[in-house]
């Protein structure tokens, strides 16, 4: 989908002649400003309104351990955003730190907000926005807590301290920061991992917010 937002500011564009006596050269407009962040629940501005935010897409990534939400922003100063967001530790079934020997494949799943094209002309930002999502599987050192998963278009590395999990995500040539949660079910005998992360780069336009989860059973 694609999102066009006026902003209500008037766009700066400088002109000059041309050394040939033609038509006007017009710079182009500063790239977009594209930051990333970790914050709390956002909600649908439907709902609850959020100064200064014009429009919004957002997902949901949860599974029995915790759940979390994914969002693509344009500001009022037409700035985009990817954030991510734990809602919550749904804690259907408890769970403990990892173990601390063995290794494992762990079979998961992936979905990020994928926003790139991000520009602005006359004072309007736009950009593309598409949903993507599919299997992945997670090599994870149990002795060393380090972890690495790659799909054709997510690659993530991360390492577990208790049931912290944190690392960083590359996805579309941008890397950005993950978070989460890792351990092992005691009721279900499995070990998990779920992580949050978004990336941003304003120089390539591109911005993106996702999720990862995964779990092996023994």
């Amino acid at each position: 989908m694609k999102y066009a937002l006026s902003l209500t500011i008037l766009p700066i564009a400088l002109m000059a002649c041309s050394p040939d006596g033609g038509s006007p050269v017009i710079d182009p407009e500063a790239p977009v400003e594209v930051t990333a962040s970790f914050r709390g629940l956002i909600m649908d501005p439907g709902i609850v309104p959020e100064v200064g935010l014009l429009a919004i897409t957002q997902d949901s990534f949860s599974d029995l351990y915790t759940a979390g939400n994914m969002s693509i922003v344009t500001n009022a100063d037409g700035s985009v955003s990817a954030r991510t967001a734990y809602v919550e530790d749904i804690g259907l079934s408890p769970f403990v730190a990892r173990p601390t020997i063995g290794s494992a494949s762990m079979n998961g799943s992936y979905k990020i907000l994928s926003t790139e094209n991000i520009a602005r002309t006359d004072g309007v930002t736009t950009y593309d926005v598409s949903t993507l999502e599919g299997p992945i599987t997670v090599e994870v050192n149990f002795a060393t807590g380090m972890l690495t998963a790659t799909a054709d278009d997510l690659s993530v590395i991360a390492s577990i301290a208790g049931t912290e999990l944190t690392g960083s995500a590359t996805h579309n040539g941008v890397t950005g920061d993950l978070i989460g949660r890792a351990g092992r079910d005691t009721i279900l005998a499995r070990d998990f991992i779920y992580g949050l992360f978004q990336g941003a780069s304003t120089e390539e336009g591109k911005a993106f917010a996702g999720g990862i989860k995964a779990t092996v059973d023994y």
